[in-house]
C-alpha cells in the first residue's frame, strides 16, 4: 500500500488559474495578502499570465483534485564585487 497517491505532475495549461488561484487562497489563507483594488484571480492573471516579458515556468501537481502548483519567473540580478587582496 502506498501511502502517496498517485499524482499527474504537468505544464501549467490555460484554463487552470482558478484552481491554481483557490489553492493559493487555502493554503495562505486569504492569498495575495496585498491591498489590491482587484480579485486575486485578476491579480494572478496580472502577475503570470499578463508578463509577456518574462519567460515563466508554472507546474501543477493533481491528485485527482489541486495538490501543488508552482510559478516562477526569471529575474535580473545584478551583483558587483571587489576583491581585495586576491591573487
Amino acid at each position: 500500500m502506498s501511502i502517496a497517491p498517485e499524482y499527474d505532475i504537468r505544464l501549467y495549461e490555460e484554463g487552470d488559474e482558478t484552481e491554481v488561484v483557490r489553492l493559493l487562497e487555502d493554503v495562505f489563507d486569504g492569498w495575495p495578502h496585498l491591498d489590491v483594488s482587484c480579485s486575486p484571480l485578476e491579480y494572478w492573471r496580472w502577475k503570470y499570465e499578463g508578463r509577456t516579458d518574462l519567460g515563466k515556468f508554472i507546474v501543477v501537481a493533481e491528485a485527482g483534485s489541486w495538490w501543488a502548483a508552482s510559478m516562477s519567473y526569471p529575474w535580473s540580478l545584478r551583483v558587483c564585487t571587489v576583491l581585495r587582496g586576491a591573487p
